[in-house]
């Protein structure tokens, strides 16, 4: 039985490799839920949408100034985030894109360096408008609504730690991955739109 998994393994391996390889590295991908397709950021600048059922590119946005270093899917599975490389304030950026029209709906501009990770937090106030963070190598968390363009609340690490991953937690809170190998969480409190260490 085993031996049996290992073979089925390396023949969908085989299979899925040619339909979806292209030079640039891949920097992260998150599943659409309900659909077949999934979402990919990379390192040639643009956000793709692909089917799993014909390996291909169902959609394609526009080509950004900056790599995009990660994504995600808003919970209704019509808005997709990136985030991107940069430095000194330039690039260093959250974009939200519609899915529906593959439209960039607004850049979202305030970290000082890369912006290593984001994802869209569900369930804070029960609005209109979609909620999400974004962390940075400059050792900041900042807290988004999709109809302001200026971050609503941000928060620091301790001097000389970068921030690399964000996870959304239950409630709203997030886990926080530090380059120091450490995890913390950071509390969200929408009612008066702010962050704080656990």
């Amino acid at each position: 039985t085993h031996t049996h998994m290992h073979i089925n393994t390396q023949i969908t391996l085989a299979h899925i490799i040619p339909h979806i390889f292209f030079s640039a590295q891949v920097t992260h991908m998150a599943w659409i839920a309900g659909t077949k397709q999934c979402v990919q950021a990379s390192e040639d600048k643009t956000l793709r949408v692909w089917d799993t059922d014909s390996l291909k590119a169902v959609q394609a946005y526009p080509m950004q100034q900056y790599i995009l270093n990660h994504c995600d899917v808003s919970s209704d599975g019509n808005y997709l985030l990136t985030c991107s490389n940069g430095f000194s304030g330039q690039g260093c950026q959250a974009t939200l894109w519609d899915r529906r029209t593959t439209r960039k709906v607004q850049d979202f501009v305030g970290h000082d360096q890369s912006t290593t990770s984001c994802t869209f937090i569900t369930g804070l106030d029960g609005g209109p408008h979609h909620w999400f963070a974004t962390c940075s190598r400059d050792g900041t968390v900042k807290l988004w609504r999709s109809d302001k363009t200026a971050a609503v609340a941000s928060i620091s690490c301790e001097m000389g730690t970068t921030l690399e991953a964000l996870c959304p937690l239950a409630g709203g809170d997030l886990a926080v991955g530090l380059s120091s190998g450490r995890v913390d969480v950071c509390h969200v409190t929408v009612d008066k739109e702010g962050l704080d260490w656990a």
